[in-house]
């Protein structure tokens, strides 16, 4: 490297007095001789050890291989020796940080300025960088911000000044690390998604450096689903949920907002309720309610009762309203419909509570029984709850008499006398009913024969008789007894037995 001082044996040229210290130019095409004492070209000065070349009329670098801009050399004297000394304003200005490289958001940072002067440098100014414009921000060799973010990370530089002039340092740039902040979810496809659909879920986050993975999440309780900035799947009614996306950097994690989908599908879980529930007494009035899930939610609701095989229609709306009879002991369903489908509920049963009615009496053997057999008779009743006793009659003149109980009534070795009507009495704790009265004949060979004789009396009268008296002949006494009107079958006929 140049020596700093040049003696006046290796300049050539006339000295000019100024003031107190003596100094010269080097006219334009003279300078100094190189170690070899050679003449260089017209313009030239010597080069330093960067091999640069100085402009004409300037004094040779100083060690720092700075031009000067004076071209001026100032000469001093020191014992026997004369040199040259230079003036300079701000030259080479740099700026260092500490810590350099990556700063972490929310540590300081110190930035440093340092520039080659003659006089030194007397003020340092720093700027940062806004838009197009940069703004005075402080002064001092040295510049801390105490709370570094993203929202400083510009670009900073210094200016250096003496009473020579200024230079500027080039920009630095401070680079901040930081964990993910505004961690972004968005939908394909956005808003209502069809159930069946295809939908990715993507995740945007800012982060320096950039985030390094991404994990996702389903529900409130965090269940993790995936990984990677996309997640994809074919959606069903069960995803019908909230969504997060947790971004993370070797500084650090954060999540995003919940994003809920909301799928699209046609009615599901179709379910019937009663009230009143359980066993309903006969003529009570019933309300079948209709509930299913759906989105959009339900739009029409069908109601269906079954008979054999076959669903009959019997109504509309979520609410179907009846007073209920013992013919209502059926199956009932509804069905659920909006724009994207329907499907049917389970059947429900409804159990009708009433008393017996359809009260039957058979026989058995059935038709004429002979005389000295048996036979059984049994009652069946239609009732819920079952019936709880049955009671026989047998009719009596205008009455009816008491004779058992149980289904089934015997009677063994039946004579002519039983030839009757009997009836059976079905009971259960919501009432009774009683069967129609069933007769029974039975079979005899001939008793007790009689002979009936038929007398007429006939007269010629006019006017007509009007009247016929009879008389029956006393077989002891010869005499005669009128005989009993009562039995006289027509006007002239009697009956009588002998």
């Amino acid at each position: 490297m140049m020596n700093p001082h040049v003696t006046l044996a290796e300049l050539q040229g006339p000295c000019v007095q100024m003031g107190e210290t003596s100094r010269r130019t080097l006219p334009t095409g003279h300078c100094p001789q190189d170690t070899a004492h050679r003449t260089l070209p017209t313009g030239h000065c010597p080069q330093d050890t960067a091999h640069r070349t100085l402009p004409t009329g300037h004094c040779p670098q100083d060690t720092a291989h700075r031009t000067l801009s004076t071209g001026r050399c100032w000469l001093h004297s020191s014992g026997t020796n004369n040199y040259i000394s230079f003036i300079d304003g701000p030259n080479t200005v740099s700026v260092s940080s500490s810590p350099s490289g990556g700063i972490l958001e929310g540590s300081s940072v110190t930035l440093n300025c340092n520039s080659e002067a003659n006089p030194p440098v007397e003020s340092y100014t720093w700027f940062r960088r806004s838009g197009s414009e940069d703004l005075e921000i402080s002064y001092g060799q040295s510049y801390t911000i105490g709370y570094i973010s993203t929202e400083v990370s510009n670009k900073y530089k210094c200016r250096a000044s003496n009473q020579h002039g200024y230079a500027f340092s080039e920009y630095i740039g401070l680079d901040v690390v930081y964990g993910p902040k505004t961690v972004l979810v968005s939908s394909s496809p956005s808003g209502r998604v069809l159930e069946g659909s295809l939908v990715t879920l993507n995740c945007n986050s800012e982060a320096n450096p950039p985030v390094e993975s991404y994990t996702w999440f389903k529900g409130t309780e965090d269940f993790e689903i995936g990984s990677r900035q996309s997640y994809s799947f074919y959606i069903s009614s069960s995803d019908s949920d909230k969504y997060k996306c947790r971004a993370s950097n070797q500084h650090g994690s954060a999540d995003s907002e919940y994003i809920l989908l909301d799928v699209l599908y046609g009615p599901k879980t179709v379910l019937v309720s009663s009230s009143p529930s359980g066993r309903v007494n006969e003529g009570s009035s019933v309300t079948l309610n209709c509930h299913s899930e759906a989105n959009p939610p339900v739009e029409n609701y069908t109601w269906f009762r079954t008979s054999g095989t076959k669903d009959f229609e019997i109504g509309s709306g979520q609410r179907y309203s009846f007073y209920i009879s013992s013919s209502d002991s059926n199956q009932y369903k509804c069905r659920a419909s909006n724009q994207h489908g329907s499907a049917d509920s389970e059947y429900i049963g409804l159990d009708v509570l009433y008393r017996p009615k359809r009260v039957l009496v058979s026989s058995r053997p059935s038709g004429g029984i002979l005389e000295g057999s048996s036979v059984a008779l049994t009652c069946n009743s239609d009732s819920n709850p079952p019936v709880e006793s049955y009671t026989w009659f047998k009719r009596s003149g205008t009455g009816d008499v008491l004779i058992g109980s149980g289904q089934s009534y015997t009677i063994m070795n039946i004579t002519s006398s039983d030839s009757n009507k009997y009836k059976c009495r079905a009971s259960n704790r919501l009432g009774s009913a009683d069967s129609g009265y069933m007769p029974l004949a039975v079979l005899y060979s001939p008793k007790e024969t009689s002979v009936s004789v038929t007398l007429r009396c006939n007269a010629y009268a006019n006017p007509p008789v009007t009247d016929y008296t009879w008389f029956r002949e006393d077989t002891n006494d010869d005499t005669y007894t009128g005989l009993n009107l009562i039995t006289k079958s027509s006007d002239d006929v009697y009956e009588v037995l002998t």
